[in-house]
């Protein structure tokens, strides 16, 4: 047994998958018996809640309160994202002034903005002002990225030599999403309800960031990889070379 133990052998994707999904099934079925089993028990219990309370708890925070009309779900989840945001921001700040490098205006801006709108809503106590304050953060992002070149800071070496003007012309499309965002945003809360606008915002905000992120990426990694295999063998290799791309790609090649 012991032997066998120590033998190693290659466990295929498939294997590996199959005994995830066997082990979480194993403990999903170990919390449904348990649970079902203290409510026979216990009716009242709300330690272990069976799936049909579950359910319940989620049909109730998905619907729109009758007074305010604010979704609790999307109320919690926006208000845990702010204060992670404020986390993240302050910790990231932190660091680089520990580090001593230099801070981007981006990174001030939303530490700021993060900060400041929360502030602002917990003095107003306005829900209107809730409803339009991410179109004034929107627009003030939005004048901020049309700063050309933001973008390259946060690109791979090799991308910033090869393809920087192709990020100033992305981080452009940034700031227009950003004018969209507001504009969008404005006329769904000043014309709808909030429940329309709970349910509006969230989907548009994160659909539309994830289709020009990966607009962005693949044009920028596109014409990176189509300008990099127009050059000359010694100058591809020189920029290879330089910016550390050949030191990432060896390990791969000689793992395949």
């Amino acid at each position: 047994m012991l032997a066998l133990l120590r033998t190693r052998h290659h466990i295929s994707r498939k294997t590996t998958t199959f005994l995830g999904v066997l082990s979480i099934a194993f403990l999903v079925s170990l919390y449904l018996g348990f649970a079902y089993h203290r409510h026979a028990l216990n009716p009242k219990d709300q330690l272990t809640p069976t799936v049909g309370q579950m359910l319940q708890a989620l049909k109730s925070a998905t619907a729109p309160d009758e007074f305010t009309g604010v979704v609790p779900l999307w109320a919690d989840i926006l208000s845990s994202l702010r204060l992670l945001g404020v986390g993240f921001g302050l910790a990231q700040i932190a660091i680089q002034l520990i580090r001593r490098k230099p801070i981007d205006t981006m990174e001030w801006l939303s530490l700021f903005l993060v900060v400041a709108a929360g502030a602002a809503t917990m003095l107003t106590d306005d829900p209107r002002f809730v409803l339009v304050k991410p179109s004034v953060i929107y627009a003030i992002v939005g004048v901020v990225m049309l700063k050309p070149g933001w973008l390259n800071r946060y690109l791979p070496d090799i991308a910033k030599v090869v393809a920087p003007d192709v990020a100033v012309v992305v981080g452009f499309a940034w700031a227009g999403l950003m004018f969209l965002s507001a504009a969008v945003n404005a006329f769904v809360a000043l014309t709808c309800d909030v429940a329309t606008w709970a349910l509006v915002m969230p989907v548009f905000g994160i659909v539309s960031k994830v289709v020009v992120f990966l607009l962005g990426f693949s044009a920028i990694r596109l014409t990176a990889g189509r300008r990099i295999r127009a050059m000359p063998a010694a100058e591809r290799e020189a920029l290879l070379n330089s910016t550390g791309w050949r030191d990432h790609s060896q390990p791969q090649a000689r793992s395949a």
